[in-house]
C-alpha cells in the first residue's frame, strides 16, 4: 500500500519532468560545439538537483502538512517502512531524471566521447557518478530536512543553501579538478557515505518523531 501510494503520488511529475529534460536535449541542433555539451551538462547537474530539493522538500513535510503522517502510522505499517518506500522511490525518481538525459547526451555522440570516457584517468565515468552522487546527496539533504520541519517551504529553503554552500565550497573546486583531468574519486565516495548518513539520521529522527 505505501509504495503504491507514493508512487501513484509522484509519477505524473516524475514522467512529465523525465519527458521535458530528456526532449529538451533531443530540441538541441546535432552539429553543436563542445562548449555547449559542457554547458548542457551543467544545466542538466542544477536541473537535476533542484529537482532533488522539490522531491525531498515534499517528501515528509507534505504528509505532515496534510496529517496524512498520522494515519500512515496509526496502520498497522512500520514507521520505518513509509519512510524508506518514500525515499526509495522519490530517490530512484530523482536518479532516473539525471541518468536518462546524460546517457542521451553520452550515447548520441559516442565517438566523440570516447576518448573522454574510456582513456584514463576516465573523467568521463568520473564525471558521470560524480553528478548523480551530487543529485542523491542534495536529495538526502532535502528529505532530512523534510523529516525534521513540517513547513514544505523552510526545507526547500534549507535544501536551497545547503546546495549553494556545497557548490561554493567543494563543487567548484572540483569542477577545477575535472578540467585538470583529475581523479574525483574520493569528492564521489564522500558523497556517497555523507548520503548515506543523512539516510540513517532521517530513519532515527522519524522514529523518534511524535505526531
Amino acid at each position: 500500500m505505501i509504495w503504491w501510494k507514493e508512487w501513484r503520488e509522484t509519477r505524473f511529475g516524475f514522467l512529465t519532468t523525465l519527458l521535458f529534460v530528456t526532449g529538451l536535449y533531443y530540441s538541441i541542433p546535432a552539429h553543436r560545439e563542445l562548449i555547449n555539451d559542457y554547458w548542457l551538462g551543467v544545466f542538466l547537474v542544477f536541473f537535476g538537483q533542484a529537482t532533488a530539493i522539490v522531491m525531498g522538500s515534499s517528501a515528509m513535510a507534505s504528509e505532515t502538512t496534510a496529517d496524512t503522517a498520522v494515519f500512515l502510522v496509526s496502520k498497522p505499517v512500520k514507521r520505518i517502512k513509509c519512510l524508506i518506500a518514500k525515499y526509495l522511490i522519490r530517490g530512484t525518481e530523482v536518479s532516473l531524471i539525471i541518468i536518462a538525459p546524460l546517457t542521451c547526451m553520452v550515447l548520441a555522440d559516442w565517438e566523440g566521447h570516447t576518448e573522454w570516457m574510456w582513456v584514463p584517468p576516465y573523467i568521463g565515468p568520473q564525471y558521470l557518478a560524480l553528478s548523480l552522487a551530487m543529485v542523491v546527496f542534495i536529495y538526502s539533504e532535502t528529505f532530512f530536512f523534510s523529516v525534521l520541519f513540517k513547513k514544505q517551504a523552510l526545507c526547500a529553503l534549507a535544501g536551497i543553501a545547503f546546495m549553494g554552500g556545497y557548490t561554493l565550497l567543494r563543487g567548484i573546486p572540483v569542477m577545477q579538478a575535472i578540467h585538470r583531468l583529475e581523479s574525483i574519486h574520493t569528492e564521489i565516495y564522500l558523497l556517497i557515505l555523507v548520503s548515506l548518513f543523512m539516510f540513517i539520521a532521517s530513519v532515527l529522527l522519524f522514529k523518534m518523531k511524535e505526531f
